[in-house]
């Protein structure tokens, strides 16, 4: 608690262009990665000066803003991928062809073996990189 408006004033800053719908749970995240680290806390930084734990608190948050952030961004890429506008009349031609590309597509992942078709999912829809799905796994 004494350390709230700290892990907000991180959370809201313009440079990571997040929703305030997103602030508690980042702010969650933040906690959790503090919780899980404080055991860690041997009160100086990497170069051996000492330091607050209002300063290591304030580390834990810009790294984690980072990491948020750039889930976002591979969001929207992957969402202006996958949708990047088509043309409002499409042929008829097209209009089956892209059935039948839907269709074979569908086929050939249903025949993946599930942790496969998990990887991808996290990879390809859910915009985690190699890492982050190592990390899950």
């Amino acid at each position: 608690k004494r350390h709230h408006k700290l892990i907000y004033h991180t959370i809201c800053q313009k440079v990571w262009e997040f929703d305030s719908a997103d602030w508690d749970d980042i702010a969650q995240d933040i906690r959790f990665e503090f919780c899980e680290a404080i055991p860690k806390f041997r009160g100086e930084n990497k170069e051996g000066q000492k330091c607050k734990l209002s300063t290591y608190l304030k580390g834990i948050a810009v790294k984690i803003c980072i990491k948020k952030h750039k889930e976002k961004s591979r969001r929207d890429k992957r969402k202006r991928d996958i949708d990047p506008g088509r043309p409002p009349s499409v042929s008829p031609e097209e209009q089956m062809l892209e059935k039948e590309n839907e269709a074979e597509l569908m086929e050939v992942w249903s025949e993946l073996p599930k942790n496969i078709r998990h990887i991808l999912y996290l990879h390809y829809i859910a915009g985690l990189t190699y890492h982050e799905i190592a990390e899950q796994l």
